[in-house]
């Protein structure tokens, strides 16, 4: 998700609310609870009335809002605590800017998760597990043929192509899936004429996901897609930016009032 995000802020500004505009020049209105789901989507299924209120402003069909139970057809390790999951669908194509909702019916915790590939098949999601994650840890317990509680696809936010000239990135770990999603959609609509710059920042070079995925898109399209890489721990080799986020990092992205950025990752992001 574009979790902890006013979406589309400028760099100078970055709690600031921008709400892009519609293609005939409206601008797109958010239901109130936009902000909560943007920012702390699915921390838990109990008590979380905003969530409801969001979900039923979308008007979404009966099969979108209930959970399902979807067998999981392929486990693939990417790092030493990343993993991706290949999971049956039963619809189409998820679209730009949307998720599906993962529930432990043990707890009743849900976690929200951006599928990178999708089809009328299965999609496919990129889990990080974390020691004290409920359902990354529930998840690393499963094996190929085990089911999970499934919602979704529903919009994180509706997306309209051209709705900025440009628009920059900032992700962090598995926080790459959602500007994924986003950026293949983009470059693959040739009516989307937006310019895309990516910062990803992780921890060591291992840990870069879909950094050939990212760099074979950026040199198909070198007019529209560029991307940064940032690592806190790295060797003398490492040619791209180093720490945590700068400024300096910062200046790569666009920052004129026809730009939008977008962030998401774990804190401090």
């Amino acid at each position: 998700m574009f979790a902890r995000l006013r979406r589309f802020a400028t760099v100078q500004n970055p709690v600031k609310s921008l709400f892009p505009k519609k293609p005939d020049g409206s601008k797109e209105k958010l239901h109130p609870a936009f902000y909560f789901v943007v920012g702390g989507i699915g921390a838990t299924v109990i008590g979380v009335d905003l969530y409801h209120m969001y979900l039923n402003s979308l008007k979404l069909d009966h099969l979108t809002l209930e959970f399902h139970a979807l067998p999981i057809e392929k486990i693939t390790p990417i790092t030493h605590d990343t993993k991706l999951y290949r999971i049956k669908a039963f619809g189409a194509e998820h679209p730009a800017c949307s998720h599906v909702i993962i529930k432990d019916d043990s707890c009743q915790i849900a976690r929200p998760y951006t599928a990178i590939v999708s089809n009328q098949h299965f999609f496919e999601i990129l889990v990080k597990h974390y020691p004290n994650g409920s359902i990354s840890q529930m998840l690393s317990k499963l094996n190929e043929g085990d089911t999970i509680q499934v919602r979704g696809p529903m919009p994180t936010f509706v997306y309209h192509p051209n709705v900025a000239e440009e628009v920059g990135m900032v992700a962090g770990g598995t926080g790459i899936a959602p500007m994924y999603q986003l950026i293949k959609r983009v470059l693959h609509d040739d009516q989307d004429k937006t310019k895309l710059t990516l910062l990803y920042c992780n921890k060591t070079k291992e840990d870069i996901l879909l950094k050939r995925e990212l760099d074979i898109l950026a040199h198909n399209h070198p007019d529209r897609f560029q991307v940064y890489y940032a690592l806190e721990q790295h060797g003398n080799d490492w040619k791209g930016f180093t720490g945590r986020v700068t400024d300096k990092m910062l200046s790569v992205l666009p920052s004129h009032d026809k730009a939008g950025v977008l962030v998401c990752g774990p804190d401090p992001y």
